[in-house]
């Protein structure tokens, strides 16, 4: 909750580098009370794979190059891209069968005979791309379009995890009583009227949308997270659990990162699309024109720089809106995925 509001602060005070290492001391506190409190269990030690490793570094490390160097490369009309997608396939085309081959492998692959965990993985996959991918664009969104300074921003954003706190409270409660695939339904329901609010920002409003758009977004992922834990490990062997929790982290974080760089692509292209549509109504014809800005008709500098700033922030307003439209069909278009998952 207060993560969005104290990295506000740090990189104003400080330097945007503080906002990783303000992760040590927290990482270090979290770490002692693991060592501490948690109760130690006998499990099965297995020899460490690291030929398995390996092949799975290689590939998921080239897929995140891929993503992270794709637009600024030219995707696919680059040597480079295509290089990492090489290695991306032959990584882990060299992990399934490695795994599949090895006496202890580094992943057990018998676990993705579990229609719920490999459903669930679908699942954190599209959600990672969609939810975090519209955390991490949001503050460019308020600081650069909306002019908020950094530490408002963070203000601004902390109400989501607020949300997020009281739905885990209730569905912490509640996923014993109910279905959890209703549970799951209701908080995507209440993710996608969120996005449906944010595709109404524009730029001469108030915080109050942004924070209340926040709010039911958290309070919907909270109702999302839970239960769908519960769904995904439910039916899966125990001897599974430490290797399918590992996967299931992974996934979701490929889909976050596979999200942003989707959604980076998308906001870089519509700003252009939608500059483009809109300065082509700037016409001589235009009675807007003629009536609001009658300097652009005799060529003048200053009037067509003046133009061309607000063009280009209405367009990269409207590219913004687009990627929230495009955030709700893909919540949407995990619905069906629910409908798979079996009951616990």
């Amino acid at each position: 909750i207060v993560g969005p509001t104290l990295g506000g602060y740090l990189t104003e005070a400080l330097n945007w580098r503080y906002v990783f290492f303000i992760n040590l001391p927290v990482g270090l506190l979290a770490f002692l009370g693991v060592a501490a409190f948690m109760p130690r269990e006998e499990t099965r030690r297995r020899r460490f794979d690291i030929m398995g490793f390996a092949y799975l570094a290689v590939a998921v490390g080239a897929l995140q190059l891929f993503l992270d160097r794709g637009q600024s490369a030219g995707w696919f009309e680059s040597v480079e891209i295509l290089l990492y997608v090489a290695l991306m396939i032959s990584g882990l085309w060299a992990f399934v069968i490695h795994c599949w081959g090895a006496k202890d492998p580094f992943v057990d692959l018998a676990m993705f005979r579990d229609r719920n965990f490999v459903m669930g993985l679908v699942f954190i996959f599209l959600i990672g791309m969609t939810l975090f991918s519209g955390l991490a664009l949001l503050p460019p969104l308020l600081q650069k379009l909306m002019g908020y300074p950094v530490v408002t921003t963070g203000l601004v954003m902390a109400p989501r995890g607020i949300g997020t706190m009281v739905s885990m409270i209730l569905v912490g409660r509640l996923v014993g009583r109910f279905d959890p695939r209703g549970l799951v339904l209701f908080g995507l329901g209440v993710t996608a009227w969120s996005l449906h609010l944010m595709a109404g920002f524009e730029t001469g409003m108030d915080s109050h949308l942004v924070i209340w758009s926040g709010v039911m977004q958290g309070f919907g992922l909270g109702f999302v997270f839970v239960p769908l834990s519960t769904l995904t490990f439910a039916t899966i062997e125990t001897r599974f659990r430490g290797d399918a929790t590992a996967m299931f982290s992974l996934v979701r974080n490929m889909g976050s990162g596979a999200g942003i760089s989707i959604v980076t692509v998308v906001l870089a292209r519509m700003s252009t699309v939608n500059h483009e549509e809109l300065a082509s109504t700037l016409t001589a014809q235009s009675a807007a024109v003629r009536e609001t800005i009658p300097g652009l008709l005799h060529g003048s500098q200053l009037y067509a720089a003046v133009a061309d700033a607000l063009v280009s922030q209405q367009a990269a307003m409207l590219a913004f809106i687009d990627k929230f439209h495009l955030m709700l069909i893909l919540t949407l278009a995990t619905v069906p995925i629910v409908l798979f998952l079996r009951k616990p």
